[in-house]
């Protein structure tokens, strides 16, 4: 899933696409025979996707995968969740919470696993922007506290697909503002959500066309402080 989305998106950029694995051995072959397997595996299917493919090497994945992103001119990094849980004793140490801190000059886009089922059917007409809707997102209150959001962001990951913005909801599920993970994991752990969160994002009716989605979305692509959502979201 993770390589199908980073080619997906690669091919709306007209960008080019590696798929990177970070090796704790000094070869490959080095590793147990199921993980060898499965990275083989996962490698010739980014090749099948015309991924390019990059095997490098060292025991901190984190600093290793950013490094390499930064001497290759990557401009965003997509990561799926971490296998080990939270380590609540010691913040900070885990592989996200390492990459979202070391490539905060880049976009970066967590990829979390998709339901069994995956998803509903959508309840709304293909030719509406409401058909492009997709219940699983994270929402914060406001009053939370930055440290608070994280953490509260890491509880509601397992049941979405993507996340690139936490959207901030009154009581009455109405959108206050929106805030990136970028801006999250770069702001004073102390603050209120309310003071670091966007209001300035664009909303469209649910009825809108979808056409007229797309050349709002083409018009407003440069603005660095704009989202785009349903208006019911």
């Amino acid at each position: 899933m993770l390589l199908r989305r980073g080619r997906r998106v690669a091919d709306y950029l007209h960008a080019s696409c590696v798929a990177v694995f970070v090796c704790p051995e000094r070869e490959v072959s080095a590793l147990p025979a199921a993980q060898r397997q499965s990275v083989e595996r996962h490698l010739r299917f980014a090749e099948d996707l015309r991924i390019e493919t990059a095997v490098v090497h060292g025991k901190n994945r984190a600093e290793i995968l950013v490094e390499y992103a930064h001497k290759n001119g990557a401009t965003q990094l997509f990561i799926g969740p971490a296998p080990e849980p939270p380590r609540k004793w010691f913040r900070g140490l885990a592989f996200t919470d390492q990459v979202l801190y070391l490539a905060r000059d880049l976009e970066i886009t967590v990829v979390a696993e998709r339901n069994r089922e995956g998803g509903r059917p959508s309840l709304y007409p293909e030719d509406e922007a409401a058909g492009l809707m997709h219940s699983g997102y994270v929402r914060i209150p406001a009053e939370m506290t930055v440290e608070e959001a994280i953490g509260e962001i890491r509880r509601q990951a397992e049941r979405v697909e993507m996340i690139y913005y936490a959207y901030v909801l009154d009581d009455s599920e109405h959108l206050l503002g929106v805030i990136s993970f970028r801006e999250m994991i770069s702001a004073e752990r102390s603050r209120k959500v309310r003071d670091v969160m966007r209001t300035n994002f664009i909303s469209v009716p649910e009825e809108e066309d979808k056409e007229a989605v797309a050349q709002l979305l083409v018009k407003n692509r440069c603005s660095q402080c704009r989202s785009l959502i349903p208006v019911d979201a």
